[in-house]
């Protein structure tokens, strides 16, 4: 069974970068980022799921109300389930390391199907917040290095956004990074649905496949569990790329480029 996170939802990501920098440890769970250590208007420490193939940051309900977080917007959140509308509004600051974040947006949602990845999660940090910053997340080293330098060497491709979301060229076309999966889905016909992918809005049929490799700009990454699933509804991408493909990424968002398993 696979767990898919990436949510789409309609929100404004025209800022300037943070300038600011630090490291975190990662908790690497079936494939998926955690960061301990989260605070929201100087509650916590939460730990969050870190998942750049969702669109917005969310919190549990349990912690809106433990914040006094007031819902000032609702949204429809739109996952490869189907479409859910939810309330959502704006966190003072965020806090995670040495970082701090002003006024970033949260939508407040149930967090079930993460809980069953790790049931002390008590929210996502999505592109909302990924999006501040130049990044490195090192899959092998277990760290995310948020105002990272760029890497002098590796395989240097340009990046494209939708509503938010980083979409890699790719042999299978475009598709999400997502840390939110640990498997390889592609929107293709499910000839045989012998699995269940389970998201924030239910969950739909999957088919499997034979592991599959990615190549972006000729370069061979790991190989990865594969899932065919039908085309959501409205989808511009041809499927979701998970994290774990990668040794690691430098996400360059003042630039929109990605170095794929950089070199020093």
């Amino acid at each position: 069974m696979t767990l898919a996170l990436g949510i789409i939802v309609s929100l404004n990501f025209t800022r300037n970068l943070d300038a600011a920098h630090c490291s975190v440890r990662l908790e690497m769970r079936s494939g998926r980022p955690l960061v301990d250590g989260v605070y929201l208007n100087g509650y916590g420490p939460y730990r969050f799921l870190l998942d750049s193939g969702a669109q917005t940051n969310t919190m549990e309900s349990g912690v809106a109300r433990d914040i006094g977080l007031q819902s000032t917007f609702r949204v429809e959140l739109a996952t490869i389930a189907g479409v859910v509308l939810v309330p959502g509004g704006h966190v003072d600051e965020v806090q995670l390391g040495d970082i701090r974040v002003s006024g970033p947006e949260f939508i407040v949602h149930s967090l079930d199907a993460i809980h069953a990845l790790d049931p002390t999660i008590r929210g996502v940090l999505g592109q909302e917040f990924l999006s501040r910053f130049d990044y490195l997340i090192d899959v092998q080293d277990h760290s995310l290095h948020l105002g990272a330098a760029a890497p002098r060497s590796g395989s240097r491709v340009d990046l494209e956004l939708d509503g938010g979301r980083i979409l890699l060229p790719t042999n299978f076309g475009r598709l999400v990074l997502d840390s939110g999966t640990d498997t390889l889905v592609l929107f293709d016909r499910a000839a045989d649905t012998n699995l269940e992918m389970r998201t924030f809005s239910g969950s739909t049929p999957a088919s499997s496949r034979e592991p599959e490799t990615v190549m972006i700009a000729g370069y061979g990454l790991r190989t990865v569990p594969s899932v065919s699933v039908a085309r959501p509804r409205a989808a511009h991408e041809d499927g979701l790329l998970p994290i774990i493909a990668f040794k690691s990424i430098y996400v360059s968002n003042s630039e929109k480029y990605v170095i794929v398993d950089p070199r020093w």
